[in-house]
């Protein structure tokens, strides 16, 4: 029974057979069992990821990603004795076999030995993503130098699976990615009360502005956060660029309170950071969350305003930290101030007499 190196998308998993026939080759210095190739199927753990399409837990056939699988004969993967197996950023789907693999090599499971993989997404990370042999965070991740550039991205690192010597499912080696981003996402809603005959409120434009965009993550083993040691370098992230007008919560849904319209296609998905990092207390290299938009009185005649709205994130009322694999969701609720009359009459002067005798 021939198995391949595979790598997929639903939960990682290797799956080996052996026989007397066994051929017996070399592949990157490790001797191998060329009758028991490596299979692989990834699971995704946490909120979902917008840019790929990733919906609930399933990694996408049509998406690559990448995997660094050592070997040692019989120590601890990070032994100095440790060898490279596969250092690799080509992992696709093969729909011939339903699952992961190399795009054009075969990997094979060691005659003897055994193997530790960490996988990582996106593929083109090959070069940031290493991992520590010394202190504290041996044997864990380490991504260099992230850079969150349009906030349409994900990051995801897999559960390591350590002194593997044979696939543990018959799909291959059990894998489940984790996010190591945040989910940001914008819903609004026009109040109930405003009559929406009198006026109309129009979503132009949403942004996140000042929001730090560069860091590098360590100590991350198996579903472990890790700590993001970020650099001061901001960025603004575009979350939608439309003409939306609000409805109210009473005509779209009238039994469920918590509706609020989705503002965005995608949402983003951002550098983790906490309330200090959010807000320095000037408003510049504060994040702030920008709304864009026109405000029309329907009266005699048609009034359009544009609008400009500044909200800096860690004054919110209910402000929520970005952390590792959190999903924090805006909603905004517009309301607009009725004109109202207080009339009140000024009383006539005093009496005046003009007196007329008339005979």
């Amino acid at each position: 029974m021939k198995k391949l190196l595979f790598i997929s998308a639903a939960v990682l998993a290797l799956a080996s057979c052996q026989n007397d026939d066994s051929v017996v080759a070399m592949y990157n210095g490790v001797e191998v069992d060329t009758e028991a190739e490596i299979l692989m199927q990834q699971a995704v753990i946490g909120s979902t990821m917008s840019k790929v399409g990733i919906e609930g837990k399933v990694f996408p056939t049509d998406t690559i990603f990448g995997t660094k699988v050592y070997y040692l004969k019989e120590k601890d993967w990070y032994d100095a004795s440790a060898k490279l197996y596969i250092d690799d950023d080509s992992i696709a789907y093969d729909a011939t076999i339903s699952t992961f693999r190399h795009l054009n090599k075969h990997y094979y499971w060691p005659k003897s030995g055994k193997l530790t993989f960490f996988s990582y997404f996106p593929a083109s990370l090959k070069d940031q993503v290493s991992i520590d042999t010394e202190g504290d965070n041996k044997g864990k991740y380490k991504v260099t130098g992230f850079v969150v550039t349009d906030g349409k991205t994900d990051l995801m690192l897999a559960d390591i699976k350590k002194d593997m010597k044979a696939n543990d499912t018959e799909k291959g080696v059990t894998t489940k990615f984790n996010h190591k981003l945040t989910k940001i996402g914008v819903r609004a809603r026009l109040k109930n009360t405003v009559d929406t005959t009198a006026v109309k409120i129009t979503i132009k434009k949403i942004e996140f502005v000042d929001a730090l965009s560069k860091g590098t993550l360590t100590g991350v083993s198996a579903s472990a956060d890790g700590k993001w040691t970020k650099t001061d370098v901001r960025a603004n992230y575009l979350y939608a660029d439309t003409s939306i007008v609000l409805k109210r919560q009473n005509d779209e849904e009238p039994a469920n309170p918590s509706w609020y319209e989705e503002m965005g296609k995608d949402q983003l998905i951002l550098m983790p950071q906490d309330s200090a990092e959010m807000y320095t207390g000037v408003n510049q290299d504060s994040v702030a969350l920008k709304v864009n938009y026109i405000y029309t009185m329907l009266g005699t005649e048609t009034i359009d305003e544009e609008n400009e709205k500044v909200i800096n994130v860690a004054t919110m009322a209910n402000h929520k930290n970005w952390d590792i694999n959190k999903y924090i969701v805006y909603r905004l609720e517009f309301d607009a101030e009725e004109i109202l009359f207080d009339p009140s009459v000024v009383e006539f002067d005093d009496e005046e007499y003009v007196d007329h005798e008339i005979k």
